[in-house]
């Protein structure tokens, strides 16, 4: 067992988890919650359900590979694993380690050689006692005991009140003061009434007491098998709209701080996006007397961006990869952040392997560094050449200057990897620059220089023709470079026209031309050219050069069919 065994060398319980082993335990106990969440949106055979149960079984073998069972424990809030958490979230019905608990589940394991119709079985019954009532017929464990999954074991506990437990029958009498307690209600909540429909003592009684702020901050968890979150939301949105006051607003952000990370914790990112949404609307219509409120806002969304509240979608990584809506959903909650929510988005994209997940992650790091390009700077600086890599990529889009300023100065970095890349993304955004970055084919990378010849080489043009033929006409090379010389020659074959013919002529076939080594180089290189041009000119050089009474120029044109492929 990956819990407690010591056999085929697995780790003790008191050693703990380590990461390697805790990373692919999150990742099958997220592919739960959201293969549960599916089952009570859709029918059992709907596609995505389907595909998330798959999801979960795969996670699941791949863990039971190294292992001969897995085994977590069920608290009221949380899954754990060898005592550090899984998973946590509010106790509600959308947690399935409340259902769980709920159910006197102390513990879960599933051994090596599960079946797919084991882990749907399983998925089935979660789903189906997630909610109970009064006239609820059964429960989670008699389900499971009777279903008898060959590959899963767990554990219950008796719940039964102990004989020593005293009850006060007197706490459900109803008394003379219960009487006069329920007359004094009447009359305040006819006091209430009087208030409402008066105006000038309305903004009172909206004042948020300390007991009131209290149930507030409650009222999400008042009802354990119903999710009231976003019935909370919408009454808060109501008094921030309206009736708050300066000194009550900072509870109420810290409360919605609070359950926007919960929210996203829980993969449900429409009433995120929702929450999001009302409250720009809410800072865009500040009044004159309510201008307090959007710095206070501003504020909010600042911490929002923060590794503290957005470290949760570390943990639902692996499900957004199934799911494209709620990647989707997921790029429109970032861009409703301020742009410093780069220097969070950035570094977790790291860890992140599902190229669609990836996609959107940097889609919304370009759109947010478009309103403002200071926060990915500071990642293009950063000493993880990886994040830098991961970032270059992003200022390919990018609007104004500063992206191409950018990418210039990164062409000189002492890595060759990012100036590899930042080349790549220069010359896809703007080869007008070309000239900029020509020397980069001396560079000490072959890579880099191999690359800079490849981007000279796609077209004609003639700014690249115009480079190359001052580079080979002015520059002394020396023996080690032939190769170099030759790919050269090769590219301005490419770029070039008829403009290079008379260089690449005289070079051939003027027998005076750059003594010793450069003329046997030099030679083989102006007819592969030539060759490569595939103008009618070009060829008549060629053809007289290949009856040339000088071998030398006889050979070059031989070495041309060769080098030009």
């Amino acid at each position: 067992m990956i819990e407690l065994s010591m056999e085929n060398g697995l780790p003790s319980a008191h050693g703990g988890a380590t990461d390697e082993e805790l990373l692919p335990a999150k990742d099958l106990i997220a592919s739960f919650i959201i293969a549960m969440k599916n089952y009570a949106l859709y029918p059992e055979d709907n596609e995505i359900v389907q595909t998330s149960v798959e999801n979960v079984a795969t996670r699941l073998d791949k863990l039971l590979d190294n292992y001969e069972d897995f085994r977590f424990h069920v608290k009221r809030d949380r899954l754990l694993f060898q005592d550090q958490i899984l998973h946590q979230g509010t106790p509600d019905i959308g947690n399935i380690a409340f259902v769980l608990y709920r159910d006197a589940i102390l513990w879960v394991e599933f051994q090596k050689g599960i079946e797919l119709t084991e882990v749907t079985g399983f998925l089935r019954l979660v789903n189906q006692y997630r909610e109970t009532g009064e006239e609820s017929e059964g429960d989670l464990v008699t389900a499971l005991w009777e279903a008898q999954f060959p590959h899963l074991r767990y554990e219950a506990s008796d719940i039964f009140l102990d004989d020593e437990t005293e009850v006060d029958l007197s706490l459900l009498a109803v008394t003379d003061e219960d009487h006069r307690d329920r007359e004094q209600r009447q009359e305040e909540d006819q006091e209430t009434i009087q208030t409402i429909a008066d105006p000038e003592m309305s903004a009172v009684m909206w004042e948020l007491s300390l007991e009131e702020k209290k149930e507030l901050e409650e009222m999400i968890l008042a009802d354990e098998n119903r999710d009231s979150t976003e019935g909370v939301l919408e009454v808060l949105m109501v008094i921030l709209k309206e009736h708050v006051e300066e000194n009550d607003l900072a509870d109420i952000l810290k409360f919605l701080q609070g359950t926007f990370r919960d929210l996203l914790s829980k993969v449900e990112f429409e009433p995120g996006l929702k929450l999001l949404e009302d409250l720009h609307e809410i800072s865009k219509s500040c009044t004159a007397d309510r201008v307090w409120v959007r710095p206070m806002l501003d504020q909010f969304f600042k911490e929002l961006s923060g590794h503290q509240v957005l470290s949760v979608l570390q943990e639902v990584w692996p499900v957004l990869e199934i799911l494209d809506a709620h990647r989707f959903l997921l790029r429109q909650i970032l861009l409703h952040l301020p742009p410093k929510a780069i220097l969070t988005i950035g570094p977790m994209s790291l860890e992140v392997s599902a190229p669609s997940v990836r996609h959107e992650l940097t889609k919304a790091i370009g759109t947010l560094a478009n309103r403002d390009i200071e926060p990915l700077e500071r990642l293009l600086n950063h000493r993880d050449q990886n994040l830098v890599l991961k970032m270059v990529p992003v200022l390919k889009d990018l609007e104004g200057d500063r992206p191409s300023e950018l990418l210039l100065a990164l062409v000189r970095n002492p890595s060759e990897r990012i100036r590899k890349a930042a080349l790549d993304t220069l010359m896809a955004r703007d080869r007008q620059l070309l000239k900029e970055v020509f020397l980069l084919i001396e560079d000490d990378s072959a890579p880099v220089r191999k690359l800079m010849l490849d981007f000279m080489g796609k077209e004609r043009n003639e700014v690249a023709e115009d480079l190359l033929l001052d580079y080979l006409e002015k520059r002394r090379f020396q023996r080690h470079d032939n190769q170099h010389l030759l790919a050269c020659y090769r590219v301005l074959g490419r770029c070039g026209s008829a403009r290079s013919i008379p260089f690449l002529s005289r070079t051939l076939l003027n027998r005076g031309w750059v003594p010793g080594f450069g003329r046997s180089t030099h030679r083989p290189g102006a007819a592969t050219a030539l060759k490569v041009l595939g103008l009618d000119e070009a060829r008549e050089i060629l053809d007289k050069a290949s009856r040339s009474v000088f071998p030398s120029v006889r050979l070059a044109c031989r070495k041309a069919t060769e080098f030009s492929r």
